[in-house]
């Protein structure tokens, strides 16, 4: 089973921004740090496929305070 409906927003999002900076022309290394306990898989490979490093902590940052 697939978790993590608002994982494919903030999916979309990153992609979205990612496209942008990657069509302005400018040369740029992308890191994406995600911190959450429900981001499906597919989405992080997705994000993955993409960017030129990727940081997945299976936490619940809510914990931390």
């Amino acid at each position: 089973m697939e978790k993590g409906g608002h994982a494919h927003l903030f999916t979309r999002d990153i992609m979205g921004a990612v496209q942008d900076l990657k069509s302005s022309g400018s040369p740029c290394y992308i890191i994406v740090v995600i911190i959450a306990n429900n981001w499906s898989i597919s989405e992080i490979t997705t994000i993955t496929n993409q960017m030129d490093m990727v940081f997945h902590f299976n936490l619940n940052p809510l914990l931390w305070f």
